[in-house]
């Protein structure tokens, strides 16, 4: 009788939380199992531990466009 009582309170908590992930992209995008990719531009890392810190620029380039290995067939007119 106790699982079915902690299976019960699990949904309960689950259920609560699903309304909070939906508002926060990243935790939702873990959950579907998306990749995560940073959007293009210039950034700065900012680190900061016991007193001392630490910043670094950093410029994240978009991927290059796709371009095909091969040429495509030749296609004739009327075939």
């Amino acid at each position: 009788m106790a699982r079915v009582n902690k299976a019960n309170q699990d949904a309960d908590e689950n259920a609560s939380l699903e309304g909070v992930l939906a508002k926060t992209p990243l935790a939702e995008s873990r959950r579907l199992g998306h990749p995560l990719y940073l959007t293009p531009g210039d950034y700065t890392l900012a680190l900061d531990l016991d007193g001392a810190s630490a910043e670094a620029k950093l410029t994240v380039k978009p991927p290059k466009a796709f371009e095909p290995r091969s040429k495509p067939r030749f296609k004739l007119r009327g075939k």
